[in-house]
């Protein structure tokens, strides 16, 4: 039996990466990508752009808040008919796709096996969290690609020693590839600063002995430049824009590093020891230690393999990129996590998989390199030359393992399709597809003008962004007066308030809105309430309705309720500007043998509330309802001071 030639391997692996594309469409081909709360903003963007109602999203804010990569692409595919929705299962399968092909051809070329290549190959395809991420409306996809081409251009650069000054030579095109890669994931992903901050050391500092240093720091200064130009001038275009604000508004509310850490490690052990073996792993914090342990074994069998990888100077090299890129990429996105205060750390570490998949195999190269040098040898049949072939124990051993890891992701994967073509996933599947409220909108929405405490539902389900690109997403500071311009347009109002997810994203509830003046219950479903805009839609405010009943601590400058079933803090800011910002901090006191969380500080838990975040302004008054903690509650302290320092 003679080797596969390097022409039968690339195809093998192209076809390893046709694998992971068709993995992708068979988990959105029933339902779609899927659609989130930010994956909303994405899609509606690109829709926006489409119809020409500029780069907003379907609350009418500015696109301002993410990098805009992702909803150009999804608009430009609407040129030619598609859907955006539909855009991003393609574009996400191809890229899921190409980025398995990119690692497989990464190891192939460092660890120079097509056992591990084709190994690489299929344990990127069959990741089910990769393949999650890939088959979600979000930046993940197109971010993972950029940032796995950028680095394996980077390691070609340092690893084919062609980094030269020569702005002809092969090292500059090299160069140049690893800059235009990153800057697409920059205009990705914030999170693409990342990629600039590991390249630099590596291209300021490579081959040293023969570059000068002014060469060097010409070499990075153009990285940079090519890196940092795209994504440069979006953040000014949204400094111009805002006038205040590069990124768009964050909110923190406080971060909690042990369980961080907790998740980190659930996830690295998770990629390590597969969806079988993880599972297998007892429920609770006996799964916390034992998949600590497991993955501290594997760290240490891997740390072996990268000591005998470094004997060899080309393995060497290869587990210099994807380390740097860890090293970096780490630490950023554990901060993007705190500063968004969203428990999406999972989701952070994805674009981690690949480099670190890329530097496990090659790794294992060096172990495997060693272990073949070692041990008893058996003779296999596979006659290349004449006798057979021998091969030694370790060595049979440890691809053993790699061979049979293999299977239980495949069953994963399959389960995962599985469930994903039978219920599709966020708001883009059965729950709402089946929905009655979803029903009852879709037959009324030609002649009526919504508003929904789940805006994404109502703009993915009725054709509303067809005629109103801007849906809030808190009810109008005037109420009856949204009405009464619904009513002279001739359309109906309707205020949906579905109740199917376990939190409502506002604090006020149907009681509350039934209370207004002008709206009146049109229907009770089984997974929400519709209200219309009746003909007496003048007066009501929704604090007055909140608050009828409250106990109050009032000031000249603002109002602080307690309603009346104890449930809920509502504050009052009197002569709230437009786009006012200022934090109020709200320290809940725990009353006598309550049971509060073990992570609060001097006593107390504080709870942080912005304007923008909860609030909704209405006769010039800024109001925000906050929940109350679940255990008992002995006094509340703000910080807040009216003008008379009171």
């Amino acid at each position: 039996m003679t080797p596969p030639t390097p022409g039968r391997t690339t195809a093998l692996l192209a076809g390893i990466g046709a694998l992971g594309v068709a993995l992708v469409l068979l988990r959105v081909s029933a339902w779609g990508a899927g659609v989130g709360a930010d994956a909303a903003i994405f899609v509606s963007a690109a829709q926006n752009l489409l119809d020409g109602a500029g780069f907003v999203d379907y609350r009418g804010f500015p696109y301002t808040g993410a990098a805009p990569l992702l909803p150009l692409a999804l608009a430009f595919p609407g040129l030619f008919g598609l859907d955006p929705v539909d855009a991003a299962g393609w574009l996400h399968a191809a890229a899921f796709g190409l980025t398995v092909f990119v690692v497989a051809v990464w190891v192939r070329a460092r660890a120079r096996s097509g056992f591990l290549a084709v190994w690489a190959g299929l344990a990127c395809a069959l990741s089910p969290p990769l393949a999650h991420w890939a088959s979600l409306a979000m930046t993940e996809p197109l971010f993972i690609l950029f940032a796995t081409l950028s680095l394996f251009a980077l390691d070609r650069l340092l690893g084919g020693g062609q980094a030269s000054p020569d702005i002809t030579g092969g090292g500059w095109r090299l160069l140049l590839a690893a800059a235009a890669a990153a800057a697409l994931a920059c205009s990705t992903r914030y999170l693409g600063l990342a990629l600039v901050a590991c390249a630099l050391p590596l291209v300021l500092t490579a081959d040293r002995r023969g570059v000068p240093l002014g060469a060097r720091a010409a070499r990075a200064a153009i990285f940079a430049a090519v890196a940092l130009a795209p994504i440069g001038a979006w953040l000014l275009r949204n400094l111009l824009l805002t006038g205040s604000s590069l990124t768009g508004d964050f909110h923190e509310t406080g971060w909690d590093p042990l369980a961080a850490a907790r998740t980190a490690a659930g996830e690295l052990a998770r990629w390590a020891l597969g969806e079988g073996g993880y599972a297998l792993l007892p429920a609770g914090g006996g799964a916390s230690l034992a998949g600590a342990a497991l993955l501290a074994g594997v760290l240490l069998a891997a740390a072996a393999g990268a000591a005998f990888a470094a004997r060899r100077s080309d393995l060497r090299g290869g587990l210099l990129v994807p380390a740097a890129f860890a090293a970096a990429y780490a630490p950023a996105a554990l901060f993007a996590n705190w500063r968004l205060d969203f428990d999406l750390l999972a989701r952070y570490l994805a674009p981690l998989y690949p480099p670190l998949l890329a530097l496990a195999a090659i790794a294992l190269g060096g172990l495997l390199r060693e272990a073949s040098r070692r041990g008893p040898r058996v003779r296999l049949p596979l006659p290349r030359r004449p006798g057979g072939t021998a091969a030694s124990l370790p060595a049979l051993a440890l691809a053993a393992a790699l061979v049979l890891w293999l299977p239980q992701q495949a069953l994963a994967s399959w389960g995962d399709i599985r469930e994903r073509r039978a219920e599709g996933w966020g708001y883009n599947g059965r729950q709402y597809a089946e929905s009655g409220t979803v029903r009852y909108l879709t037959e009324r929405s030609p002649a009526a003008h919504f508003w929904s405490a789940r805006p994404q539902i109502t703009y993915l389900w009725t054709d509303e962004h067809r005629r109103n690109h801007s849906l809030p997403g808190v009810l109008p500071p005037d109420a009856h007066g949204w009405i009464a311009r619904a009513r002279a347009e001739g359309r109906e109002a309707w205020v949906v308030w579905p109740h199917r997810d376990s939190a409502p994203l506002r604090e006020y509830g149907v009681a509350d809105l039934a209370a207004l003046p002008g709206l009146e219950i049109a229907a009770v479903l089984e997974d929400g309430v519709v209200f219309r805009g009746g003909e007496d839609a003048a007066g009501g405010s929704i604090a007055d309705a909140l608050l009828r009943g409250a106990r109050t601590l009032a000031s000249s400058v603002f109002a602080l309720w307690l309603t009346g079933d104890g449930k809920r803090l509502v504050y009052v800011r009197e002569e709230c500007a437009a786009g006012d910002e200022a934090d109020i901090f709200l320290d809940v006191y725990p009353a006598a043998g309550a049971d509060p969380p073990a992570a609060r500080r001097y006593g107390y838990e504080t709870l942080g509330i912005r304007f923008h975040a909860h609030g909704f302004r209405e006769d010039g008054r800024c109001v925000l309802v906050r929940r109350l903690p679940e255990y008992g509650v002995a006094a509340v302290w703000t910080g807040q001071r009216d003008e008379a320092g009171g």
